[in-house]
């Protein structure tokens, strides 16, 4: 391996983004003590990188992670503190939030598989088209994050929600919204219950209906 590390820091690092996975990248930094030194010093880098290929709408899914981990380190009595650690979550190094994003990564996959096989089934639909130039899985983290604001009481994260979607181009709304109810209205319950949906009320058993 003295021959691979021996080359340049940047082209090193190239090959670090080059990996298909974390794990490899990892090993890869096992190999010698430069490499282990390259993969320490870049590491967000290195890992966004990765993951980027990985993850559809990473920017968007890396949102939603950070705001899922401020909000899980808020002490309940002191909601206005959230800002404060939105930012400390921020700057952890990003492998601290990694395996939120590939669990968060699955959830979308799997809601954009169902939602698109169900389109595919439909006999005539301008959802196809939409379908094909939009980013589903950047519609699922907006989703979910309107849904965590709206949990949390987090005005100021829904604030700049709500501002997002005025911005939004009308195809792009026209998705979230599509995506939205076939989540909340039309998907198996199965999946539903995956992404934290209540399943339909004449699902429920008789103990469900009593509680």
């Amino acid at each position: 391996m003295s021959g691979l590390s021996s080359l340049p820091v940047e082209l090193l690092v190239h090959v670090f983004e080059s990996a298909t996975r974390l794990r490899d990248a990892a090993a890869l930094s096992e190999a010698d003590k430069r490499l282990h030194d390259i993969w320490n010093e870049r590491n967000d880098q290195i890992i966004a990188a990765v993951l980027q290929c990985q993850i559809p709408a990473f920017e968007d899914a890396l949102g939603l992670a950070l705001a899922e981990a401020s909000i899980e380190a808020l002490p309940p009595s002191n909601p206005d503190t959230i800002d404060a650690i939105l930012y400390t979550t921020g700057k952890l190094p990003l492998r601290a939030h990694v395996r939120r994003l590939l669990e968060n990564a699955q959830l979308a996959d799997s809601a954009t598989c169902v939602w698109s096989a169900w389109i595919a089934g439909l006999k005539l639909s301008n959802y196809r088209r939409r379908l094909k130039y939009s980013s589903p899985h950047a519609s699922y983290y907006l989703i979910r994050k309107l849904v965590l604001s709206s949990r949390c009481r987090y005005a100021r994260l829904r604030d700049e929600l709500y501002s997002r979607l005025n911005e939004c181009p009308e195809e792009d709304l026209n998705i979230h919204d599509e995506l939205c109810t076939y989540l909340c209205g039309r998907c198996p319950n199965e999946e539903r219950v995956k992404h934290g949906i209540s399943r339909n009320r004449e699902d429920w058993s008789a103990i469900e209906e009593l509680e």
